[in-house]
């Protein structure tokens, strides 16, 4: 049975990572129907690598880090971003490492990496994803990690799975989406943003 005193904090400092959000409005005036607040993309404004720069109105790193319950941690992200090719496909790319302190457990680094992929939609305003395949990787040290959060590594990657993909993929399913000069702006129904720039 796994220990939610340790496992929660570990996993929401590691598991919650990748982001995106957004959160806008289609304004038009009544004046000039042809001006809008929120203009139509073509699809090549979208192609390319997008590397994450805020989420929920924070740094990734600091919005992970607030994630943490019941301990202390340090989150340096290594890679987060987006990519977005011709032939509609996506990748989001995400990889960093941990240092967490809790209760009962020593001092720990957790190295956490992750591809996420599948196909998009876009109609020049409107963007949705549809997530198709994952490959996650989860490291530990010390390695007795696992069983004292009484998990095999196989589980946790599956749980940091599940959660990533509730935290920073299903918000993002249908999103509007605008662009200023090389800063791509996401925004959820819910009015949540994820800012990303061109790399």
């Amino acid at each position: 049975m796994i220990r939610n005193s340790f496992v929660i904090p570990i996993l929401f400092v590691g598991t919650m990572l990748l982001g995106i959000v957004g959160c806008g409005s289609e304004e038009l005036t009544e004046e000039k129907p042809e001006v809008s607040t929120v203009p139509s993309l073509g699809k090549e404004d979208l192609l390319g690598s997008w590397k994450l720069i805020s989420i929920f109105g924070t740094t990734p790193a600091a919005y992970l880090e607030s994630l943490t319950i019941g301990g202390e941690t340090e989150v340096t992200i290594k890679q987060f971003d987006y990519v977005f090719t011709s032939d509609d496909q996506w990748t989001v790319n995400y990889a960093s490492e941990t240092v967490a302190i809790f209760p009962e457990i020593p001092r720990t680094n957790i190295t956490l990496g992750g591809t996420w992929s599948g196909t998009y939609v876009f109609d020049g305003l409107t963007l949705s994803l549809n997530v198709e395949d994952d490959d996650v990787k989860v490291a530990a040290d010390p390695k007795d990690i696992f069983e004292r959060l009484e998990q095999t590594e196989k589980e946790l990657k599956q749980t940091y799975n599940e959660s990533f993909r509730a935290a920073f993929l299903k918000p993002f399913e249908k999103s509007t989406c605008t662009k200023q000069a090389d800063t791509l702006i996401l925004i959820t129904s819910a009015g949540e943003k994820m800012v990303l720039e061109k790399q």
